[in-house]
């Protein structure tokens, strides 16, 4: 029998979620040793065959040739494989890297083609992997390295792409080029701070040398941005990119890809700061735009379809918010693979659908498959890792389980105050919902200090009048209500 997992990794990647064109979950081997036993066999399959697939006259890209025959028994498809003995030697000498690359190139045809192009144009096919790796970061071949940073950033290896640019910096010291890319990768692993310093070099430079509304310098600009928004300066943020924006529409035209760009993330800075009506309107706005110019299926265009369904179930509307996270999941999972962090991102928001439509039992379920996935893929200290930890605690509490929730939001809050700071409002989240789960099991006391100190720090941080202050504000007073009874 195929395993679970795996039906459950080619319905995803290769049906579009369609478990009946599963063929082959019941199948059997078929090993021959020559060329007259595999025709001989072949012709009395034939005779019960329903379908064939013949991978000896058109094998795939892995170049592994055998037969599938498709045949019906006692109502249900099964498959039989027809082998040649010497190329099932190959394959089980091989098959851990099958395994590895299948898993790899997850995503549709045209993804997986251009990276195995970037790959062998890379490295030797007959060259050990991570010695032909640690051979490309020794050397000074600048191009090759160029060409190993494209693929392994297309596939969202960000600590593999650290590597790479920082031996470029080394090679191509005067380059701003490489300068950006390290901060670009410095921000998807989530070091922001480090990554605002590195992007406000670059546009400092390019605004000395290019004019400040030059493509180039606004391209620091815009990245500067998001690394200061993610910090959690999501006003500031707004601010510039609204600047940002002002100057891509003048110089490249509101549809151009930059210009939609930059608005996707002023809708994001909007939702983060709590006016979801405002970028509700953007987000319908460049969503539309995004799909007539580069295709419902362009990763930026998903961004784009991410950030409106995050923006309707932040507004409740949370049977078309399911629907919209659910369709941005599939879509991404069959372009860009299971494992990559925007599709690790779109299942976390299909957990927030479920979860706020009070459907904790599967929220949990998909949390802490999400929150596994992404301490395998991003590490277990990303602020993305910890966001889903986030979720595990929250979807725990909402059962009624407390003590085991403000153990896991004790262990996250923790993580995050070391690795984003004490007042960032990710932080203060997972504050706000331990004090919550404290108070739950009848600790008001304690429960009543860490609400104040939420409440004041979102008020700092956020303003007064930020739905997440007013959720504090309301948690504070309903614990002050049971600390006096």
């Amino acid at each position: 029998l195929k395993s679970r997992e795996r039906c459950e990794e080619k319905v995803a990647n290769d049906y579009g979620g369609d478990y009946s064109r599963l063929v082959d979950i019941v199948r059997a081997s078929i090993v021959v040793a020559d060329e007259d036993q595999l025709i001989s066999v072949a012709e009395a399959l034939l005779k019960h065959a329903v379908r064939l697939k013949n991978r000896f006259k058109e094998p795939p890209f892995t170049g592994y040739c055998d037969s599938l025959f498709n045949i019906e028994i006692d109502g249900i498809i099964c498959e039989v494989q027809l082998h040649a003995s010497a190329i099932v030697a190959h394959k089980e000498d091989n098959h851990k890297y099958y395994c590895f690359f299948r898993s790899f190139f997850a995503g549709n045809v045209e993804a997986s083609k251009k990276r195995i192009e970037l790959l062998e144009k890379c490295i030797d096919h007959n060259a050990n992997v991570q010695t032909a790796l640690e051979e490309m970061l020794k050397a000074d071949d600048g191009e090759v390295i160029k060409d190993m940073f494209d693929l392994v950033k297309e596939m969202g290896d960000w600590f593999l792409c650290e590597l790479l640019c920082r031996r470029l910096c080394e090679l191509r010291p005067e380059c701003l080029g490489c300068k950006n890319n390290l901060a670009n990768v410095l921000d998807g692993q989530g070091k922001y701070v480090e990554a605002e310093m590195m992007h406000r070099l670059c546009w400092e430079a390019k605004k000395k040398e290019l004019g400040e509304e030059h493509p180039d310098t606004l391209t620091s600009l815009h990245n500067m941005v998001l690394a200061l928004g993610n910090q959690g300066n999501y006003a500031e943020a707004e601010t510039l990119y609204q600047q940002c924006w002002e100057f891509r529409k003048k110089t490249l035209g509101e549809e151009h890809i930059d210009t939609l760009h930059t608005l996707n993330n002023i809708v994001e800075a909007l939702i983060r700061q709590g006016e979801y009506a405002k970028a509700e309107v953007l987000s319908r706005q460049c969503w539309e735009v995004m799909k007539k110019t580069l295709g419902e299926d362009d990763p930026d265009t998903l961004r784009s379809l991410n950030n409106m369904a995050l923006v309707v179930d932040n507004q409740g509307n949370l049977d078309e918010a399911e629907r919209l996270h659910q369709q941005c999941w599939e879509l991404r999972k069959r372009t860009l693979g299971e494992e990559h962090p925007d599709t690790l991102q779109s299942l976390q928001n299909v957990t927030y659908a479920s979860f706020h439509q009070e459907n904790y039992a599967k929220a949990e379920s998909l949390s802490r498959q999400c929150w596994e996935a992404m301490k395998k893929t991003l590490g277990e200290e990303h602020p993305d890792t910890l966001a889903a930890f986030h979720n595990v605690a929250h979807t725990v509490s909402r059962q009624g389980n407390y003590a085991n929730a403000e153990q896991l939001f004790r262990l996250c809050w923790e993580a995050m105050k070391k690795k984003l700071g004490e007042e960032h409002p990710v932080t203060l989240n997972t504050l706000n919902d331990m004090a919550v789960v404290i108070d739950d099991q009848g600790n008001h006391e304690k429960a009543v200090v860490l609400l104040q100190e939420c409440c004041e720090a979102r008020k700092k941080r956020l303003g007064e009048m930020h739905p997440d202050t007013r959720e504090s504000q309301d948690a504070l007073a309903k614990s002050l209500r049971n600390f006096s009874v």
